[in-house]
């Protein structure tokens, strides 16, 4: 056993410089490399100032039996469901995307030793945690932007992007709510926000439709599932920045996230005909729905092949229809009669309103 006033010159004197140099930690044994994790959870109450560095130049073993550090790119590891994760990604088995999985190796060969009981595990994966090592996608509580007029800073190991006022959000994914903002948010403010690139780059299209459908279906139906225990990930909030400084960092307002949003910019949605599509323009109609009869002529989740069943993700979140307004029905009409498609549609009614004016 080390004793633990030597811990911190083992590390600054052997463990550091092998992790930040590839070609020695890559000659280390499993072993070696497997103690060099534990033995810094073990301590972590004195590494606590190195946790940046350790996100970075940590050294994971993998459930195939291979090393990866952490700084890999295009490399996130994740939990299993051995380290009691109830979320695991495990079901997300895909031709299309092969997630990483942490190695059971930690828990199953140091049981004895550290990880006796549940609440043993449970600090563990706490400690993991703090390494960017989760059950769920990756999910950054940052802004992936930059404004010249605007500046970051940091608290609490967190980036908040400062706005002087509602007017500077013109150029950001919220543009759309300023009306709604202008009457309310007074004083420059913050939003603390939620961003998933994971997510953005499982739902991307690949040159494999079918493997992009299977995916999309898994994710959709692991989504749905869970989504109790995730939707605080949809939420950004709105804090004035006086109070984030004094400690208080009560929302003023919450709007949908990055992230929220990002469910609804990407086709990623399976509808009858075995395509994709974006949520908005995606009908889920009740069977007993009084506009039933027009589901042939609209694109419509395809449940043949998923069944979701929570509302407020299916329609806060995803944004689907759950009828066919009047306007629409009108729309399919007119495209049966005339074969006119919507757009030409609507630049003649918007030509006929022209002419009356």
């Amino acid at each position: 056993m080390i004793d633990k006033p030597k811990v911190k010159d083992i590390y600054r004197l052997h463990i550091r410089p092998t992790l930040t140099d590839s070609t020695r930690w890559s000659k280390k044994s499993d072993s070696v490399l497997v103690a060099f994790l534990l033995c810094i959870y073990t301590h972590f109450d004195q590494f606590e100032n190195e946790l940046d560095q350790l996100e970075k130049y940590m050294v994971i073993k993998t459930r195939d039996g291979e090393f990866v550090r952490l700084d890999t790119p295009g490399i996130i590891i994740h939990l299993t469901s051995t380290y009691g994760c109830t979320r695991s990604l495990e079901s997300l088995v895909s031709p299309k995307h092969t997630f990483t999985f942490i190695s059971d190796d930690y828990i199953n060969n140091y049981r004895t030793e550290l990880f006796r009981t549940n609440d043993e595990i449970n600090h563990f994966v706490r400690f993991l945690g703090k390494l960017n090592i989760t059950e769920f996608f990756q999910v950054n509580i940052t802004d992936t932007r930059k404004y010249s007029d605007l500046y970051l800073f940091y608290m609490n190991d967190i980036i908040y992007l400062d706005f002087i006022n509602v007017s500077h959000l013109q150029t950001t994914q919220w543009a759309y709510l300023i009306p709604e903002l202008n009457q309310t948010i007074l004083q420059p403010f913050i939003i603390e926000d939620c961003c998933c690139n994971e997510f953005n780059t499982l739902v991307t299209p690949s040159n494999n439709p079918i493997a992009d459908i299977d995916l999309c279906i898994k994710l959709l139906i692991y989504l749905d599932r869970y989504h109790e225990t995730l939707s605080n990930y949809y939420t950004a909030s709105i804090i004035y920045v006086d109070q984030l400084k004094s400690g208080r960092r009560r929302p003023v307002k919450t709007i949908p996230s990055t992230f929220c949003l990002s469910l609804r910019q990407h086709a990623w949605i399976p509808i009858e005909g075995d395509k994709l599509a974006k949520s908005d323009d995606v009908y889920c109609l009740h069977p007993k729905s009084e506009t039933i009869f027009f589901r042939r002529y609209v694109s419509h989740l395809d449940q043949t092949k998923l069944s979701l069943n929570n509302r407020d993700f299916i329609f806060n979140k995803l944004g689907l229809k759950e009828h066919v307004l009047p306007m629409t029905m009108f729309e399919i009409f007119m495209k049966w009669s005339c074969t006119l498609d919507r757009d030409t549609l609507w630049m003649l009614l918007n030509q006929a309103n022209q002419l009356d004016r």
